[in-house]
């Protein structure tokens, strides 16, 4: 016995295995980009971590040969091998300035400490050479005092002298 209907039923079946198959289609298609985001947003997250952490350690390197380079500039007033203090300072600032090509994040900083270490290293040069006119000028002075001391006591002799004749 075949229903009257056949071939509505059939039309209809396929209809609801059409609308079947997209909606299923659908989810799936879904759930796939709903997994694949996260999964590359991870990779990114993953990617940014590795380069902040890099950044960090290389800021920590930097941070130690700063402080390096400052005692160094620091020293300049008080030792008196200048030459070498001056070797050393231009080392360690080619290696601070070889070290800023490695980063990207923070070159625009480390290039003005760099910059400004210099001047504080001029400045101290400027320093050193102010103290030691100063001490030049005073080791004149004191030897005009000395000089002048002693053509008074030549003089007060010449004078006894020319006086007794």
């Amino acid at each position: 016995m075949q229903p009257l209907n056949a071939p509505e039923r059939k039309k209809a079946f396929f209809n609801f295995l059409l609308f079947f198959v997209i909606t299923v289609a659908v989810i799936l298609v879904t759930v796939y980009f709903s997994m694949q985001v996260p999964l590359k947003d991870n990779d990114k997250l993953i990617k940014e971590t590795a380069l902040a952490n890099n950044e960090k350690l290389f800021m920590q390197e930097f941070e130690g040969k700063m402080q390096e380079t400052t005692n160094l500039v620091e020293s300049i007033t008080k030792v008196e091998n200048v030459f070498k203090i001056g070797k050393d300072l231009d080392n360690h600032f080619k290696d601070m300035n070889n070290m800023i090509s490695e980063t990207v994040w923070s070159k625009d900083i480390c290039n003005k400490i760099i910059d400004n270490l210099i001047s504080l290293r001029s400045a101290k040069d400027q320093l050193r050479n102010v103290n030691n006119s100063v001490i030049e000028l005073e080791k004149k002075d004191n030897k005009i005092k000395e000089l002048d001391a002693e053509s008074t006591k030549w003089r007060d002799l010449y004078i006894q002298a020319v006086g007794k004749k």
